[in-house]
């Protein structure tokens, strides 16, 4: 069953690419669900109220991993990278 609009389907995954290569920061914040976070050898499972900040220059996936729809804030600065979001709904 696909998860309401803004949520991830428990499994969905991002895929694994390269992080926001221009200087900047990138920062999640679990609202609601389990989020999972792979960064090269690190790998955390965050519920409502966590968060974390990506490591630039790594590369990371990020996971639903529980059995309910997921949602998180991405904060990315500098701004430009909202076309990436748009490009995969």
């Amino acid at each position: 069953m696909p998860a309401p609009a803004g949520r991830w389907a428990p499994g969905v995954r991002t895929g694994r690419r390269r992080a926001f290569p221009k200087p900047g920061s990138r920062h999640s914040i679990v609202l609601e669900g389990e989020i999972g976070f792979r960064s090269d050898d690190d790998e955390v499972v965050l519920e409502p109220g966590g968060y974390l900040t990506k490591p630039r220059g790594q590369m990371h996936v990020m996971w639903n991993a529980g059995s309910v729809p997921g949602r998180i804030v991405e904060i990315i600065t500098p701004g430009g990278f909202e076309t990436y979001f748009r490009e995969l709904v």
